[in-house]
């Protein structure tokens, strides 16, 4: 399939910036919006027409807007694969009908948990469950769906339908579902990162990253028997998840006929209270200071950044005592530019 005609669009946001300068692209092409609590009041308060979730599932929100989405009529609607005769049959039997985009940002959990102070309990409301669902619903069936996680998204996405005749080209549908899953990963990483933060460090603990091996982190901490002593039962997490965002491209990679990158945790993530970042500070202070794109020598001497080639996987990349900053980490890859190899 090279592109995707929308019809109907699920729209259900938190963050409601840009949504009706979205809505009225939307209804330029003709697309029905079904949405939910607060994105549906806001549209109908602009004079946009909306149908209720409510309307497709029979039931009503539930639980203060616990369950609002979990329901076969909705999901069914974005996962059946259009033009398989089961499915089809299925979902006309059971009058579910078809969602085509999936427009969805997630509760704030990451900013909620970065504020000083926050109580466990609005912590733990604002993990979303029907959200992360969605995303990954339309994501997995992106042949047929399009899915769209942040407000950054809606100029490409209305472009597409401009220039497409109210279509989404595949190959941008599958885009925004990597991206539609990389949210995912990383929203759950910061609630796990979350809930194992039970208290700060032991004193002279250092934590290293090891690059090259996405997900593993080796934590150094400051006796075999200082946990067991404490009788904390282990002071260290046995999993650290973490999500890491381009900042920055560099000028060359380990050499200049190679390339490389900054990257540095997903913004508003504190997933351990010790874990306080200035990586986009140092972008910006280094690049206004010399000018231009970053170097890996420069990287180095910003802040005692470290960085990893290919013949040192495993090693230390950020290390760190916990009352400090954690540098960013700089990837490197071996293989030559296309330049420099022509």
């Amino acid at each position: 399939m090279s592109s995707i005609r929308v019809f109907r669009a699920l729209v259900s946001v938190s963050d409601k910036t840009g949504l009706l300068e979205l809505a009225h692209g939307l209804v330029r092409h003709g697309v029905k919006i079904v949405s939910t609590g607060g994105t549906a009041t806001t549209l109908r308060d602009a004079g946009f027409t909306v149908r209720d979730v409510a309307e497709l599932t029979g039931f009503p929100e539930l639980f203060d807007g616990r369950v609002k989405t979990l329901h076969p009529a909705v999901h069914g609607g974005i996962l059946y694969r259009r033009g398989h005769a089961a499915d089809e049959e299925g979902r006309h039997r059971h009058g579910i009908v078809s969602i085509d985009l999936v427009i969805v940002n997630l509760y704030p959990f990451e900013a909620t948990v970065a504020r000083a102070g926050v109580e466990d309990a609005e912590a733990i409301d604002q993990i979303d469950i029907g959200g992360p669902a969605l995303i990954r619903a339309a994501a997995k069936n992106h042949r047929h769906v399009v899915v769209v996680v942040e407000p950054a998204q809606y100029a490409p996405l209305l472009d597409a339908l401009d220039r497409n005749g109210g279509a989404v080209p595949a190959a941008l549908a599958r885009e925004f579902a990597r991206r539609g899953f990389e949210r995912t990963a990383a929203y759950d990483a910061a609630i796990a990162g979350y809930l194992d933060a039970v208290g700060e460090p032991a004193a002279g603990a250092e934590l290293r990253t090891a690059s090259g091996v996405p997900g593993f982190t080796a934590v150094a901490a400051p006796g075999p028997g200082a946990a067991a002593a404490a009788g904390t039962g282990g002071a260290l997490p046995e999993r650290w998840a973490n999500a890491y965002r381009k900042r920055q491209a560099l000028r060359y990679g380990e050499n200049p006929g190679q390339e490389g990158a900054l990257y540095a945790p997903e913004a508003g993530v504190r997933s351990r209270p010790w874990r306080r970042c200035g990586e986009d500070a140092l972008v910006q202070q280094s690049t206004r200071r010399r000018g231009g794109r970053l170097a890996p020598p420069r990287i180095r001497e910003s802040r005692g950044g470290r960085r990893e080639t290919p013949e040192s996987l495993g090693a230390a990349l950020a290390e760190r005592r916990p009352t400090r900053s954690r540098p960013p980490v700089t990837a490197i890859p071996s293989r030559p530019s296309a330049a420099s190899s022509a």
